[in-house]
């Protein structure tokens, strides 16, 4: 077999070795170039992702300890305010401020009810949902599980060291205007009067006037003094015996929206304008005593004022409040407003007393009657969810007083809450808009 002749290695000019490193040269720029605009078309999306999507949902907003909670948490709390917000009233920045106290609540109750071993494990939570029809996501998990878990606190933990029974009474109440008014509702009863009827026309307080007409039934003082706001009825309720009557019960703290104005236009120096003095006080039988006063000129009206007027541009005054424009008539009330621009107002004398159902001022009179009277007496289903309701809100305000408690709930911007609100509006608009 010939041997095969071996090819000597080309050999190139010193010119032609040069023109081929700078050919190779430029494949190589070529290359990497192709190389970089490749990755530039790659890299810019996912650039941009990270910065309008990864990044801001990522930003923490919230810290309950060592829990952190991210703008994505954040919204979709702001969705779920928004599937409960049934009637559309609630904007994006009400819903944003709103997500943010209903995480660092529901995380500090969660973490509270911890330690007592009370929790929502995953599948109830799951069955929760599913019942609700909500998704399976993380701020639906939290949210509903936190309800779960109040609702084992309330029902179960609280509910079972409370106590199953307390004293109670039974009693029929109204505030009226005065001491006075008071007295004469009482020999109204004594000679046979409804309770519920005269209260239904006079009572001054809001459940007496309102809901009950005066008989509040079954119940423990707390949460009579709820319903009352006061513990002047109370501590005869609780005192005297079934079927005593009071006597007027003077209360000076209470407020009541009911007064009555005493005016006296001075002058009318201008078109438009007129000089007024004025005081608005508690009753009526207190307005024709200053009223009688005034005119005899046995007391000032600045020592009046200062002592008894309730509203605070008389008050300010010591009772002159001046010349006021009718362009200002606003800052009064139609009762005022009535009597002041009226051209049949006499100048110079001191109206009688106006009443006033707009402004709220302090100050009535009692009158109680004790049906019947309980020691121990089983709680009814209002008084027992009273009770659990005050016993859940002492606990949870002593873990918000906690100074162990590590809380951050200053860390969204403006332009985080701004941002929070836009993605609300893009993922989950109201209906029909």
């Amino acid at each position: 077999m010939a041997k095969r002749k071996e090819e000597k290695p080309k050999e190139y000019t010193r010119r032609q070795l040069s023109h081929a490193k700078k050919e190779k040269l430029r494949q190589r720029i070529i290359l990497i170039t192709a190389i970089v605009i490749v990755a530039a078309i790659i890299l810019i999306p996912v650039i941009g992702w990270i910065v309008t999507e990864y990044y801001p949902m990522h930003q923490t907003v919230l810290k309950v300890n060592d829990v952190k909670y991210n703008m994505r948490d954040m919204i979709d709390y702001m969705k779920i305010g928004r599937a409960n917000d049934t009637n559309n009233e609630k904007n994006g920045w009400t819903l944003a401020g709103e997500a943010l106290q209903y995480m660092q609540q529901g995380e500090i109750m969660r973490q509270g009810a911890a330690k007592l071993g009370i929790t929502a494990s995953d599948n109830e939570t799951k069955q929760y949902l599913e019942m609700m029809g909500m998704p399976d996501d993380k701020a639906f998990k939290i949210y509903y599980g936190n309800q779960l878990i109040a609702a084992q606190l309330q029902n179960n933990y609280f509910g079972e060291n409370l106590t199953k029974t307390a004293d109670q009474v039974h009693a029929l109440m109204m505030m009226l205007e005065s001491d006075e008014q008071a007295l004469e509702i009482r020999e109204m009863l004594v000679s046979g009067g409804n309770f519920t009827a005269l209260a239904e026309e006079h009572a001054q307080n809001y459940y007496s006037k309102n809901v009950n007409k005066g008989d509040f039934g079954w119940h423990i003082r707390e949460v009579l003094k709820t319903m009352l706001g006061t513990d002047f009825p109370l501590d005869y309720a609780f005192s005297a015996n079934a079927g005593d009557l009071s006597q007027p019960i003077t209360d000076n703290e209470t407020y009541k929206q009911w007064g009555y104005w005493l005016i006296k236009l001075v002058d009318r120096p201008e078109e438009g304008k007129v000089n007024v003095q004025a005081l608005l006080v508690s009753d009526k039988a207190l307005a024709m005593d200053i009223k009688s006063r005034l005119e005899a000129n046995t007391a000032g009206l600045g020592d009046m004022a200062d002592q008894y007027t309730q509203y605070s541009l008389s008050k300010d005054t010591h009772g002159d409040i001046g010349v006021i424009n009718n362009a200002d008539n606003s800052t009064y009330t139609q009762a005022f407003n009535d009597y002041v621009w009226n051209e049949a107002t006499p100048a110079g004398i001191w109206s009688e007393p106006i009443l006033e159902e707009e402004l709220w001022t302090r100050g009535g009179s009692w009158i109680v009657k004790v049906v019947e009277k309980e020691a121990d007496r089983a709680l009814n289903d209002e008084d027992r969810s009273y009770l659990i309701s005050e016993a859940f809100n002492y606990w949870f305000s002593t873990l918000t007083e906690d100074p162990a408690l590590k809380l951050e709930n200053d860390l969204v911007t403006e332009e985080m809450q701004l941002f929070a609100v836009e993605r609300l509006e893009k993922e989950y608009p109201y209906q029909g808009q």
